[in-house]
């Protein structure tokens, strides 16, 4: 049962790298080799034979105008345990010129402050390459640096699942998208985590040992004076099982693995509901009719 689980969730995850109109890496800074998406060859033009899977090729074809001010953005990342950082240069595509990209990705450190992790997307700026002397110093994009505590775009999530594996795939897909997530895998140190922090929505699964995924919702309504969106994962979709969730205090109850659509609808409501707060409490009062 377990490892089929495990498995529908790798293929969700592959589901989600394909569908994403980019391409997704993950690098082993120790070992210096990057795994790359199926995305690679449509928004290079390159072919994959052409660029080993190493950091250092992947480099060798950013702009050499652009190649210090990454360079220097990636070190000061590192240098300040910065954990999420945006970076936009352009890269060579195919014979054609260059294209415009932006690479957004998360940096996980070892108990000693090294990197010893990097996941990423790489995605376009502009739709179509050009010929690098078409843009102008003041038509360039500003390279920046995001940190941990990011814009207000960005959620911040709690996933609790006792299977590790599951929870840290949602967490890699929901870094990706740009959002900060956070990952429990018992309802204890969920609990833990809900007192240390603030979070804009919960995935909990229900079926955790000890401490239930019910008892984890109730607590959050318990802390929690606002109707924060508690979502419920579940290998149960049935109709005794929803309704208990709701009595649990769950906004939503899905069956596992939670479909990337759903997950993107859910992500976008809170995400409206959140800007919608922030510039109302910018000191202005509502209107109402």
């Amino acid at each position: 049962m377990a490892e089929q689980y495990v498995k529908r969730c790798e293929e969700q995850y592959r589901i989600a790298t394909e569908s994403f109109q980019g391409m997704m890496y993950e690098w082993d800074y120790n070992k210096h080799s990057v795994m790359r998406s199926l995305g690679f060859e449509n928004l290079t033009g390159l072919q994959t034979s052409e660029v080993p899977e190493t950091m250092s090729c992947w480099v060798a074809n950013i702009h050499h105008e652009d190649l210090a001010n990454y360079e220097s953005t990636f070190n000061d990342a590192i240098a300040r345990t910065l954990e999420s950082v945006t970076v936009d240069y352009r890269l060579r595509y195919a014979a054609k010129g260059c294209l415009e990209v932006r690479d957004r990705f998360r940096v996980r450190y070892n108990q000693n402050g090294k990197p010893i992790q990097i996941i990423g997307c790489v995605s376009r700026i502009h739709p179509a390459p050009f010929d690098e002397l078409t843009l102008t110093n003041s038509d360039r994009p500003c390279i920046s640096t995001t940190p941990t505590e990011q814009n207000r775009t960005a959620l911040r999530v709690l996933i609790v699942d006792d299977y590790p594996s599951a929870a840290d795939s949602l967490g890699n897909l929901l870094r990706l998208l740009g959002h900060e997530a956070d990952v429990a895998y018992s309802g204890e140190r969920a609990l833990q985590l809900i007192t240390e922090n603030v979070y804009d929505a919960f995935f909990v699964d229900i079926g955790l040992p000890r401490i239930s995924g019910y008892d984890v919702a109730q607590q959050i309504r318990t802390r929690r004076q606002d109707d924060v969106m508690i979502v419920a994962l579940s290998g149960c979709g049935d109709a005794q099982s929803r309704t208990r969730s709701t009595e649990a205090g769950f906004s939503y109850h899905f069956t596992k693995p939670i479909s990337h659509s759903d997950l993107d609808h859910l992500l976008q409501a809170v995400l409206r509901k959140k800007v919608s707060s922030e510039f109302w409490g910018m000191g202005l009062k509502k209107r109402t009719s």
